[in-house]
């Protein structure tokens, strides 16, 4: 089995992680602040511990106010 690991920060370097989860399926519900531009990344482990490294940082912007 395969699980993931997703880090979402509000900077690229990762120095302030404001969630974390972790998921064996593909999707998962995060509830962020709106107007602000995220940064993500993902890693897999595997059953017996092994994980990959993480993948390369993702940015993404939460619609603001309309």
């Amino acid at each position: 089995a395969i699980t993931y690991t997703i880090d979402v920060s509000k900077n690229n370097t990762f120095t302030e992680i404001i969630d974390t989860q972790t998921s064996s399926t593909t999707s998962k519900s995060i509830t962020l602040d709106k107007g602000i531009a995220y940064y993500w990344r993902v890693k897999a482990i595997d059953s017996k511990g092994a994980s990959s490294d993480y993948s390369a940082t993702f940015q993404f912007y939460t619609e603001g106010v309309g």
